[in-house]
């Protein structure tokens, strides 16, 4: 039986996808380990972080991410400044949400509430008509999010967007333009319901 379990084993490890999970789980583990040891976030176990420095992320007190949110804080070239993450405090990210700087900035204030499957994307590809799309430069623009602002589940909000303090957005909404104070918006893409009063 031993001889079994021992020939299974070296079967597995033989694998070199093998290896490549369980070294991509611990550098992602450690990731998140440096993230919480810099900006003292509650950052549950299973997100990914890429970055290029961990002082991409600028996070104010009792800010929380839930599990299985991916998160790049990069720039594009090397040549750039660096790509930032700023969250205010006691902000929440919710569950599998996707925050991407790609040569931008995602500024988030206090006490916001992210639910799940939002795309906050800070940068996109060029899209002229000479060139393939694949190969063109990105084009960054910072997304700014204010005060207590509730962003619902499966909002998509895209480069360049200001949204205002106190703002709340509709489920499944498609954030393009930006959005004055006390705003409730919803649809694809967004526009005005009413006024919180």
């Amino acid at each position: 039986m031993l001889n079994k379990f021992k020939s299974l084993l070296t079967s597995l490890l033989s694998k070199s996808t093998m290896f490549l999970t369980i070294s991509e789980l611990a550098h992602q583990h450690n990731n998140i380990i440096k993230i919480r040891n810099y900006t003292k976030a509650k950052i549950h176990v299973n997100n990914y972080f890429c970055f290029d420095k961990v002082e991409n992320f600028q996070f104010g007190k009792n800010v929380f991410f839930g599990p299985y949110n991916v998160i790049y804080a990069t720039k594009q070239n090397s040549n750039e400044p660096d790509s930032k993450i700023y969250i205010g405090d006691y902000s929440s990210v919710g569950e599998q949400n996707n925050l991407r700087t790609g040569g931008g900035n995602i500024y988030i204030g206090n006490n916001c509430l992210i639910s799940q499957q939002v795309s906050i994307i800070a940068s996109n590809h060029g899209v002229d008509k000479n060139e393939i799309i694949k190969t063109q430069k990105w084009i960054a623009r910072d997304v700014i999010i204010g005060n207590d602002v509730w962003i619902g589940c499966g909002v998509q909000i895209l480069p360049g967007v200001k949204i205002g303090n106190g703002v709340v957005i509709a489920a499944g909404s498609v954030v393009t333009k930006d959005i004055s104070d006390y705003c409730i918006v919803g649809g694809v893409p967004a526009k005005v319901i009413k006024y919180r009063v």
